[in-house]
C-alpha cells in the first residue's frame, strides 16, 4: 500500500511539472503571438507604453495643477489642507505610474532621458516642502542642505532626477518612525563641461538587515527585505533609480545601514550649462513687477510681455507682498520708493517670509529705481534683493543681470 501511495505521489508530482511546463509553454507562445501582431499591425510596445502614459499622465497634470491653484487662492483652511492632500496623493500617484511605466521601458525598449536646462535649487525647494507635510504628519525633522559651491542651473534630466529623489526619500520617511531624515548635496568635478552632484539620503529608520543588502537592488524586493514587516510598497524604487543614474553616469550605493538607520548615496553627472544657452524667458517666466505709477507699469510691462515673460502688476509693497504669498513668480522687480509701504521693507518682509517657511530657493528681488547713487545700492543689498537697475527698462542689461543671478 505505501509503494502505491508512493506511485501515486510521483505521477502526481510529474503531472503538476509538467502542467506548469505546458502553461509556460502558453504563455511564451502566446506571447510570441501578440509580437508578432503587434509588428505586423505597425505597432512596437514602446508606443503602446508612451499612449498609455499620455493618456494617464494628462488628467493627472490637470488634478496636480488644479489642486496647486486651489492651495494658493484660498484662505479657507479646510479647503487648502483638502487641496495639500489632493496634490500630495496626485504627486504620489505620478512617481507611482513613472516607475511603472519605466519597469516596462527597463524590461523592453529602455528608459531615454530628455536632457534641458533646469534649476536644481527650485527641484530641491519643491521635494522639500512636498515632504515637509509628510514630516509634520509623522513628527519627524527634515533637513536639506546644499553644498554653496554648487550652480543653480544645469542641463540634464529633471524629471528623472526629482523622480530618483523622491523614490528615495519616500522610502526613508516610510521605514522611519522617529527623528530625523536628512538630504545633503555636494559637488565633485570632472572636467570643464561636466560634475558629479552627490546627494546623500539618511534617516533613523529600522535599517535593512545585513544579508538582505543585495537585494534590495532587484525589482519587486520590497516586501520582505526590511526589518520592519509592516510597509508595503512595489518595490520598484531602488532598482528604478539604480537603473536611471546609471543612464546619467552615475550610481547608487548604501552607504551604511544599522539598527539606528540608513544611509544611501545617490550620484549623477551633470552637463554645466552656460547662461547664453538658456531662456531667460522661460526660467524667469512669471515676473511681478510692483510700481506705482500708472504709465511706468504699462511701459515696463508691454515691454517684457513682447520678449515672452508673464507680467502681473502690483501697486506698492502690501499689494506685492500680498501677490507673492498667493502666486508663484520666478523673479520681482521692486521699485524702490512707493506710497504705504516702499520696496525696501516690502524685501525685508518677503525674505522673512521665506525664512519663516524655509524656502530653500529664495525668489530673485531686482530692485528697479531711478536713483544711482552707491548707498542706495547698498541698502537695496541689505535689504535682500539680488540686484539693482536703473530706470527706465532696458532689455538689454536686463538679460545681463539675469545671467548674474543664474551662475
Amino acid at each position: 500500500m505505501k509503494d502505491i501511495d508512493q506511485d501515486i505521489s510521483k505521477i502526481v508530482s510529474k503531472t503538476e511539472k509538467l502542467i506548469n511546463q505546458r502553461q509556460k509553454d502558453l504563455e511564451k507562445i502566446k506571447l510570441q503571438l501578440l509580437e508578432k501582431d503587434l509588428k505586423e499591425s505597425g505597432i512596437s510596445r514602446s508606443q503602446i507604453i508612451s499612449n498609455i502614459s499620455h493618456e494617464i499622465k494628462t488628467p493627472l497634470n490637470s488634478i496636480i495643477s488644479a489642486s496647486e491653484l486651489l492651495k494658493a487662492r484660498t484662505d479657507n483652511n479646510e479647503l487648502k489642507d483638502l487641496a495639500e492632500t489632493i496634490y500630495r496623493s496626485g504627486h504620489h500617484l505620478f512617481v507611482l505610474l513613472n516607475n511603472v511605466l519605466d519597469f516596462y521601458k527597463t524590461s523592453f525598449s529602455g528608459i531615454s532621458l530628455d536632457n534641458h536646462p533646469f534649476d536644481l535649487y527650485v527641484l530641491l525647494d519643491e521635494l522639500y516642502h512636498l515632504f515637509m507635510v509628510k514630516a509634520e504628519e509623522k513628527s519627524i525633522s527634515l533637513s536639506f542642505h546644499i553644498d554653496s559651491a554648487i550652480q543653480r542651473i544645469w542641463n540634464g534630466d529633471a524629471v528623472r532626477i526629482r523622480q530618483m529623489l523622491y523614490n528615495l526619500l519616500d522610502n526613508a520617511f516610510k521605514f522611519t518612525l522617529k527623528g530625523t531624515v536628512s538630504l545633503s548635496v555636494s559637488l565633485k568635478e570632472k572636467d570643464e563641461k561636466h560634475a558629479e552632484i552627490i546627494f546623500n539620503i539618511s534617516d533613523t529608520g529600522t535599517g535593512i538587515q545585513s544579508d538582505l543588502e543585495s537585494y534590495i537592488w532587484q525589482f519587486f524586493s520590497s516586501v520582505d527585505i526590511s526589518n520592519s514587516r509592516n510597509q508595503q510598497g512595489l518595490g520598484m524604487g531602488l532598482a528604478l533609480t539604480r537603473s536611471i543614474a546609471m543612464l546619467m553616469n552615475g550610481n547608487i550605493i548604501l552607504n551604511k545601514t544599522d539598527n539606528k538607520g540608513t544611509e544611501i548615496q545617490l550620484s549623477v553627472t551633470l552637463n554645466k550649462e552656460n547662461c547664453k544657452d538658456i531662456s531667460n524667458a522661460e526660467l524667469f517666466k512669471n515676473i511681478l513687477l510692483v510700481e506705482d505709477n500708472l504709465v511706468n507699469q504699462k511701459l515696463t510691462k508691454n515691454l517684457l510681455e513682447k520678449q515672452g515673460y508673464n507680467v502681473d502688476v502690483a501697486n506698492n509693497g502690501f499689494e506685492a507682498i500680498e501677490q507673492f504669498k498667493l502666486n508663484h513668480y520666478n523673479l520681482i522687480l521692486m521699485d524702490i520708493q512707493m506710497p504705504q509701504c516702499d520696496g525696501i521693507r516690502a524685501s525685508e518682509e518677503i525674505r522673512a517670509i521665506e525664512k519663516q517657511n524655509k524656502i530653500l530657493a529664495p525668489i530673485k528681488i531686482i530692485a528697479l529705481t531711478a536713483n544711482s547713487h552707491k548707498q542706495d545700492k547698498n541698502e537695496c543689498l541689505s535689504a535682500g534683493m539680488n540686484d539693482y537697475m536703473r530706470k527706465p527698462l532696458d532689455i538689454s542689461n536686463f538679460s545681463k543681470i539675469l545671467c548674474r543671478l543664474t551662475n
